[in-house]
């Protein structure tokens, strides 16, 4: 690793879980990269201090150093996570990244334990593939 921006996969092999569920579906690869250029030229296109370059930029080194810093798992939350889930997570020194709108679980937490949960996400990602409700 180059730089704190460059964020490699831990292991290489989970990866290619995406091209196999891509080869499964019969899904194209260029589906995904145009879903994700959109998104990026949606984000582009606003005028938002926040969204800029240099800032996202520095969040991406941001997220790196609390991963670093100390022994961090990071658990990837999928729309059918339930509450309960979340709760375990919360138990040992985890990193949140949510897919698309699983975010939308911590709605369901207590006050203090969804202040942890917002406290702990570190990222939401998506392809943009639930259309303009997610932009």
């Amino acid at each position: 690793m180059d730089k704190p921006t460059e964020l490699l996969p831990v292991d290489p092999s989970l990866v290619h879980i995406q091209s196999d569920v891509r080869e499964h579906f019969d899904w194209n690869l260029s589906e995904d990269l145009s879903s994700a250029r959109g998104l990026l030229e949606q984000v582009e296109s606003y005028d938002i201090r926040p969204w800029e370059r240099p800032q996202r930029a520095a969040n991406v080194a941001t997220v790196y150093r609390r991963l670093v810093l100390r022994e961090t798992e990071v658990a990837i939350l999928g729309a059918a996570v339930e509450p309960e889930e979340v709760e375990e997570i919360l138990q040992r020194p985890s990193l949140l990244v949510a897919a698309d709108g699983a975010a939308g679980v911590f709605s369901m937490l207590p006050g203090s334990t969804a202040e942890r949960a917002w406290s702990r996400l570190i990222c939401v990602v998506s392809d943009a593939d639930g259309g303009g409700r997610y932009l």
